[in-house]
């Protein structure tokens, strides 16, 4: 356990027990506080606010499930620093057609939560990177400028030119391509298939989400996440469709779209494996 946690908590009994995967971007370990097993995570290089974002979406997911019972399961914030997040420790177990049914209900509930405009009052992140803030009432406008137009000033070795100048274009050509009128929905951000598991609580096996980048937009944006590396059954779409059903002929016009803008948030961290992607939707939207 790093120093800077303990200093944190040392007016709690705090028994560091073994360190578990805390994915691309922090340290994670399970501790016992107080007797109580949690799940610790940190970064000693995490930026401000870095943790309070996560913990802030957390606790807004949490409040949204818990009214709309859902059956969905979002840890509990136990402790939140500069460098660190303690959650409540959730016992993983094992994906189902059933629990995946009820993940989709869930969202569709979830999403039905929505606010007067659309984005989030303070930046935020989505991995490791900046998640503008913004509000606004028009969605395309948000998603051109605080979704999209941020990755046009990372640098030429992320943008060939004609990269560069295809997203310029899509960036002006937006109002035409999001010309559908979407509610402000609760998001959970950044919903691949890492980001949701299996866990035993008082209520039974139950689906839980983990580490959003809340904010409000489209729901669409949320299930075209689910798309696009896999792991969501059909028993999680069905589930959703038959709550809050989509337009299907025009969130499959859309879907790339949305997905357009993971892939830049994976071409920024990972590099030009993403590229590729990257192109074909940029040439199916501006050729």
């Amino acid at each position: 356990m790093p120093d800077f946690v303990y200093e944190h908590l040392k007016e709690h009994d705090i028994v560091a027990e073994h360190s578990i995967s805390g994915g691309d971007i922090c340290e994670a370990m399970t501790v016992l506080v107080d007797g109580e097993r949690c799940f610790l995570k940190w970064r000693a290089d995490a930026p401000p606010r870095f943790f309070t974002w996560e913990s802030e979406g957390l606790i807004t997911l949490k409040n949204a499930h818990n009214t709309k019972q859902t059956g969905i399961h979002v840890p509990e914030v136990k402790q939140v620093g500069e460098k660190f997040l303690l959650l409540e420790w959730m016992e993983p177990g094992s994906k189902t057609a059933t629990t995946a049914e009820v993940l989709g209900q869930g969202l569709a509930l979830q999403h039905q939560c929505v606010a007067s405009v659309f984005g989030q009052k303070d930046d935020g992140f989505i991995g490791r990177l900046t998640q503008p803030k913004g509000q606004d009432e028009d969605w395309a406008s948000l998603y051109a400028t605080k979704r999209l137009a941020p990755f046009l000033s990372f640098g030429d070795s992320l943008w060939p030119c004609q990269r560069l100048q295809r997203l310029e274009t899509l960036c002006v050509r937006i109002n035409d391509l999001l010309d559908h009128k979407p509610l402000p929905s609760l998001l959970h951000g950044d919903l691949w298939s890492g980001n949701w598991m299996v866990v035993q609580t008082a209520n039974g096996i139950v689906p839980a989400l983990i580490d959003p980048a809340v904010s409000y937009g489209d729901r669409e944006q949320d299930l075209a996440m689910t798309e696009l590396f896999g792991g969501f059954p059909s028993s999680f779409y069905n589930a959703y469709n038959e709550v809050y059903p989509i337009d299907h002929a025009g969130y499959e016009e859309r879907r790339p779209l949305y997905q357009l803008y993971y892939l830049l948030v994976h071409l920024a961290l990972f590099g030009e494996s993403y590229g590729t992607s990257v192109d074909q939707i940029l040439k199916h939207y501006v050729e």
